[in-house]
C-alpha cells in the first residue's frame, strides 16, 4: 500500500474515532446545574435569617436573596458576559450588581480561564466525564444584606444529570 494511501486510512480513522463519539452523543445538550450551585450558596448564607427563592427562567435564572433590610439577587454569568445587562434590569429594584470569581469581587469579567473551563466541561460531559468549575457570579444587593465575596468563594458548578 502506497504512504499516501496509509496516511489517507490513519486520517481517516483518526477523524472516526473522534468525531463518532461527538456526533452520537450530538443531541444531549450539557447544562449548568444552577439549582445545585444556588442551593449550596443557602447552605452558606444559613442561619442568617434570609429566605431564598429561585427564579428558574430559561436564559435567566437566578437566587432572589431576602431578609430583614436585605435583597439581594445573584446569578450565575455565562462566561462570555452577555446576561450582565439582561440582570441590571432584573436588579434595578436592589442596586448595582457586582461580578465575583473565586471569592473576590472583579472589576470585569475574566476572559480566558471561566471560559475554557466552561467549554471543557460540557465537552467532558458528553464522554460521561463529571468535573466542576468555579463559576463567575454576579450579585445586586441593598446596604442592609453585607453579603461578602469571600462567604461565596468556593461554590462550584456542575453539569445537571
Amino acid at each position: 500500500m502506497p504512504r499516501s494511501a496509509r496516511l489517507s486510512l490513519l486520517i481517516a480513522l483518526l477523524a472516526l474515532v473522534t468525531l463518532a463519539p461527538k456526533t452520537i452523543a450530538y443531541g444531549v445538550q450539557a447544562k449548568p446545574d444552577k439549582a445545585g450551585l444556588y442551593a449550596q450558596v443557602e447552605r452558606r448564607l444559613t442561619g442568617r435569617g434570609l429566605a431564598f427563592r429561585h427564579v428558574d427562567h430559561p436564559f435567566l435564572a437566578h437566587l432572589r436573596i431576602e431578609g430583614e433590610g436585605c435583597r439581594a439577587l445573584l446569578a450565575e454569568l455565562d462566561p462570555n458576559g452577555t446576561t450582565v445587562a439582561r440582570l441590571g434590569v432584573e436588579a434595578r429594584d436592589i442596586g448595582p450588581g457586582a461580578i465575583l470569581y473565586r471569592g473576590k469581587r472583579v472589576k470585569r469579567i475574566p476572559p480566558i480561564l471561566p471560559a475554557i473551563k466552561a467549554r471543557l466541561q460540557r465537552d467532558l460531559a458528553l464522554y460521561g466525564i463529571e468535573t466542576e468549575r468555579d463559576p463567575v457570579l454576579w450579585l445586586a444587593q441593598t446596604p442592609g444584606c453585607r453579603l461578602e465575596p469571600e462567604e461565596l468563594g468556593g461554590v462550584e458548578i456542575f453539569i445537571e444529570d
